[in-house]
């Protein structure tokens, strides 16, 4: 639903200035937040809460858009049941603050285009992919389903009858989200996987701004030795957290205060400013406008503590220090480690999600190269000093941000 639709139903705000605070993937559903008045002036804050989502996860199936609207692949193969156990311990490493490769498929220019377009022109291997930092603050499982084959079908031929297009030149290349080219990969991959079924993992997650559902699915997918995709996002909620001593507490616990003050907003500045949550569906649906507060709101159960970690450590000369790094998709934490010069480093590799190593070039430290989750130790002596990059030398994943720096001081 545009804002001129909504307008045309709600005809008091007609003359009123509007925006949308952020925005939802093409096959996203959810709250959007919606600004009128001198609310549009505030729209950068806005756009920084925080949010939460339910999603399903399916497995055994990777797309390159990292949800239902990609190129589908199927290998034939299935996840054992037993690499499930894991999920877990592979959710709780994906907590925390992460640098990130930006999807191929976002919005995020690069020389002036957008990342999808260069996707979509086949010439991703001729830039460098921007990271940029996520944050989780927890993720919960919500249950474990199966579906057929013939069931997925069912929903993936309903959601693309409803994918939209667009005859502007300018946008020829994603005009119709490869809709021809989608449905084509998706009858292969169905026809070979007839008579099995699938299992969808449904999560509740809630992060910080600008972290992406589609991009969480596929690393899940690797983690457990398989491919996987968002079969569905749903944003539930939006709000703020608020950090305190000792830790920080869940989604909009805080909010009693500010749930007020943004009553009062609504109550006083109707005609002047103020803002709502519109509930938008699917792409090509047009729901009734939901004028409520978006206050994310969380029973005690879901209040969360976290007990801060420090980015890095030093250590006296002569010394031996054990350092802990953890590696996932695509960063090291910390991105940082501080150590005295002749410090004898016991390097403990953790790698959480993905297949990585840890390597120091000028030291001739270097672990084995994990595959999904594991963990190596190296021992090296810091002899001079300096600042030297340390990195995962699988593929290009140095190339995509996974370095941190070793300061020898």
């Amino acid at each position: 639903m545009t804002l001129t639709a909504w307008k045309e139903r709600n005809p008091e705000y007609k003359d009123m200035p509007a925006s949308y605070a952020g925005r939802l993937d093409p096959m996203a559903s959810g709250k959007l937040l919606v600004l009128l008045g001198e609310e549009c002036k505030k729209q950068k804050e806005y756009t920084k809460l925080d949010k939460e989502y339910e999603i399903e996860v399916l497995f055994d199936v990777g797309s390159d858009t990292g949800d239902a609207l990609g190129l589908v692949e199927y290998a034939g193969k299935t996840t054992p049941v037993d690499n499930f156990s894991r999920l877990p311990e592979i959710l709780k490493a994906e907590e925390g603050s992460h640098t990130r490769p930006y999807p191929h498929f976002s919005s995020k220019t690069v020389n002036g285009k957008p990342l999808f377009l260069h996707a979509l022109e086949g010439d991703l291997s001729r830039i460098t992919i921007p990271t940029h930092e996520e944050r989780i603050y927890r993720i919960k499982i919500l249950k474990r389903t199966s579906l057929s084959a013939e069931k997925l079908q069912e929903r993936i031929t309903d959601f693309l009858a409803r994918v939209p297009s667009s005859d502007e030149p300018s946008k020829r290349l994603g005009a119709d989200f490869r809709i021809a080219a989608v449905r084509q990969s998706w009858d292969k991959a169905l026809a070979q996987a007839h008579g099995r079924s699938f299992v969808i993992i449904s999560l509740r997650v809630s992060c910080g701004s600008g972290t992406y559902m589609r991009a969480l699915a596929p690393r899940l997918g690797e983690a457990l030795g398989s491919r996987a995709f968002a079969l569905s996002i749903h944003r539930t909620r939006l709000g703020r957290r608020a950090w305190y001593t000792g830790g920080h507490i869940g989604l909009a616990t805080q909010l009693l205060h500010m749930k007020y003050f943004l009553i009062l907003v609504v109550v006083v500045l109707v005609g002047a400013g103020g803002w709502y949550v519109m509930q938008q569906q699917s792409p090509t649906t047009e729901p009734a406008p939901e004028v409520s507060l978006p206050i994310a709101t969380t029973t005690p159960a879901e209040v969360v503590t976290e007990t801060p970690t420090a980015s890095s450590t030093v250590s006296a000369p002569g010394t031996v220090q054990e350092i802990r790094v953890t590696g996932s998709n695509f960063a090291f934490d910390p991105k940082e480690i501080r150590v005295k010069e002749g410090t004898r480093v016991r390097l403990v590799f953790i790698n959480a999600t993905g297949t990585h190593d840890w390597v120091v070039d000028e030291f001739s430290a270097r672990t084995k190269v994990l595959q999904g989750a594991g963990s190596d130790t190296v021992e090296f002596v810091a002899n001079k000093r300096g600042t030297f990059e340390y990195y995962c030398s699988v593929g290009t994943h140095r190339q995509m941000g996974m370095k941190g720096n070793l300061i020898v001081e």
